[in-house]
């Protein structure tokens, strides 16, 4: 009886100590494609984390920055100057983004980028100083990766050990 309470004493230690370094937080993400006609080009993607969502209507979720953002190659720091906004429901997060509008610069191309999606229809205007040109967008499916299985393993590895300290145990006698 002993080893089986240091057994699951060291389970229950090597839970706390051995965290995985996956996120704490749920993130929704999305690509995001430039559509011409009936065909549809990848040009970038954008994430969120439900987590910092705020309620503002009934099961109407917003949030307010975003955690990942990446534009024709580039990925986006959020800065204060940044205007980022995106509604969601939470109760069908496979739906995805059902709002979403975002005014961000490529300081290193002096690009601006303003995109706006409502509705499963949406447009991004591109600007270097002047209009480069509108375009028709739309997002991809949501996707809500899943960390990997470590606590899986580690219960795994604590029932092994068990099993093996019950054999031991058992062939003693």
């Amino acid at each position: 009886m002993k080893k089986f309470f240091s057994a699951l004493l060291l389970l229950a230690g090597s839970f706390v100590l051995f965290q995985p370094s996956a996120h704490a937080s749920l993130i929704l993400s999305q690509d995001i494609y430039e559509v011409e006609g009936s065909n549809k080009a990848l040009i970038g993607s954008v994430s969120i984390n439900v987590l910092e969502a705020f309620e503002f209507d009934v099961d109407k979720f917003e949030v307010e920055a975003w955690f990942e953002l990446t534009l024709f190659g580039t990925s986006f720091v959020q800065q204060m100057s940044d205007l980022f906004y995106a509604e969601f429901s939470m109760s069908n997060l496979k739906q995805g983004l059902s709002f979403l509008t975002f005014e961000v610069l490529d300081e290193f191309n002096n690009i601006s980028y303003q995109l706006f999606f409502a509705d499963d229809f949406g447009f991004m205007d591109i600007s270097a100083g002047s209009s480069l040109g509108v375009i028709e967008i739309s997002l991809g499916n949501a996707r809500l990766p899943v960390p990997a299985p470590a606590t899986l393993a580690l219960l795994l590895l604590g029932m092994i050990g068990l099993a093996k300290t019950r054999r031991s145990y058992t062939a003693k006698r």
